[in-house]
Parts: structure tokens; sequence; C-alpha cells
């Protein structure tokens, strides 16, 4: 097993190609060689590179709603590879909660060869208490300026938090995670929840400390988590209230994912939502017809959904 970009040592497997490996990486990394631009390679090994990943490989894509473009690049690249012949047969599969199959047709990869899904035998024990796991959705009414918003925001978190427990809020910006942060630092008193403020511009080391922070064991005031589209893929939380701003549908899939996520509330978890506040940035990072049809779907989910 190797994974890209940690060091020189996984350069061993150009030079034994024949021998099974297991690559772990990002797909920046991946689908640039597959293109012939492997970043961080030099130009003499970009052909090479590009030959031996396109023969012989099972591909293997997870949280596809954050690929963006890479999405189609990689089913795209698959129907060439398809159409064009190769060295050695090659497989794609695309891992996801919330994707559809047409989002991976493209001109050259026209059809789905089959779609792996839960069956009937899957939904007991264990899995079943997460399946069935609880939400009652609700939109909270906060301010719709830009300028009252994070102090809107945090009272609503501060009033719904239920103590011992972890209360999730995710943002589609740094900036309005950061401002909802300061805004609730200046409401949490002494013996309070513990707030955690957690974005993609922390350096590592930091990241780390938080993660750390995040695994503990909560307190008996419990614990208040600030977040950004970071906790979609990779973070392994659960809360018993989690808030969200409306953002692309996929992503709030995601964001509900950590809500209840165990079933670990047989009572029943929050799930309190609202439009982002109005002003410049206002649907940044989406589209605006994405997050208006998320408000849409979120409002026709009624007050209760699982």
């Amino acid at each position: 097993m190797s994974s890209w970009g940690e060091g020189r040592n996984d350069d061993a497997w150009r030079m034994d190609p024949s021998r099974t490996a297991v690559f772990v990486g990002t797909q920046d990394m991946l689908l640039s060689r597959l293109l012939m631009r492997g970043y961080g390679e030099s130009r003499a090994q970009w052909p090479v590179s590009f030959g031996l990943l396109h023969s012989g490989v099972q591909f293997v894509f997870d949280e596809t709603q954050l690929m963006g473009p890479g999405l189609p690049t990689s089913a795209q690249l698959q129907g060439l590879r398809e159409k064009l012949g190769t060295g050695a047969p090659s497989r794609s599969m695309w891992m996801s909660a919330t994707l559809a199959p047409q989002e991976v047709c493209t001109p050259d990869h026209c059809e789905v060869r089959g779609v792996v899904e839960l069956g009937e035998d899957d939904r007991v024990g264990g899995l079943a208490v997460r399946l069935n796991a609880v939400r009652q959705v609700e939109r909270v009414e906060v301010p719709e300026l830009a300028a009252a918003y994070p102090a809107g925001v945090a009272q609503v978190l501060v009033a719904r938090h239920v103590p011992g427990t972890r209360t999730i809020a995710a943002f589609n910006t740094v900036e309005r995670a950061v401002a909802v942060q300061a805004a609730l630092a200046k409401l949490v008193r002494r013996g309070g929840p513990e707030v955690v403020l957690l974005h993609s511009r922390f350096r590592p080391p930091e990241r780390e400390g938080l993660m750390d922070e995040l695994k503990a064991p909560l307190s008996a005031a419990g614990q208040i988590v600030i977040s950004t589209q970071v906790l979609e893929a990779g973070v392994e939380l659960s809360s018993r209230v989690l808030f969200t701003e409306a953002a692309l549908f996929s992503s709030v899939v995601q964001r509900a994912g950590r809500c209840n996520r165990a079933g670990e509330f047989p009572e029943g978890a929050n799930l309190l939502w609202s439009p982002p506040p109005t002003g410049r940035g206002q649907y940044a990072p989406y589209e605006p017809e994405d997050v208006e049809t998320a408000v849409e779907a979120l409002t026709l989910s009624g007050l209760a959904a699982p």
C-alpha cells in the first residue's frame, strides 16, 4: 500500500508494475496522472504513470459529492478506456450516499453497469438502528441580514443545546463559521458547553489538536461544534442537535448524517436549518438555484423525517 505525495518511496511501484499494489490518494494526485499531467511528478514520468494507471486498475472514488468536475472526468476516462481499449481491463466504482447514476453518464460513459445497494439481509441488527434513526427536521427563524445573523444563530444554538450531548452547526463559508463562533463565545458562560471551531484553514498540528478535543469524552455540559464542509467527509461525529445552512442538497444530506448518526438517541434528534443570510456571498460556494432547491426540499420534508 502506498500514499501518493508522502515521500519518494512511492516510486517503487513503477519499477515492478506487475506486482499487486493498493494506492490511497486524493483526486488531484490521481486524475492529474490519468490526464498525463502528474501533479508533483517530473514531465519525464508523466507518460509512465499515464500508461500504468490506465491498465488493469480498479478505481474506487469515495465522497463523490466533493469531487466537483473530477466526477465527470473520472467517468469520461472510464468510458474512453472501454471504447479505445487498454492492455488489461479497468473498472471504476463511485461510492456515495447521494450520487444518482446519471451523474456519471458522459459522452463516452453512457451506461452504469450496476448499482450496489443494501439488501433486506443488511437491514438488521446494528445497521437497522442506524438506518431507522429519527431526526426531527425543523426550520428555525434567524435574522436574514448578514450583520445580525451570527448572533441570532448563536442564540438558537445555546437555546436548543442539550447538556451532556454534542450540538453541531455547519456553515457554508469559513467567514460565517468564525463569526458564529465569536458570537457564541460571548453567550456561553463558564461551566457551559465547550465550543470547538473546525474548518479547513487550520494548519495540520492545530487540526490534530482539534480532532483530539472532538474524540474526548463529553463533559456534563456537552459540546457545541462550529464547522464548515470539512465535517461532510472523514469526520466521524454524531450530535443530538444539528443546525445547517441550506446548501447543495447532497451536502445537506451528508451533514444530516452527523445527527443521531448511530441511532444513539432513540427518542429522536433535531435537525435544524435555515437559508443562508442575505447579502454579499449569500449562496457561496454554491449556485443560487442549488441552494433554493435544497430550501424547497427541506420545506417539503415537514416536521419529521427519518
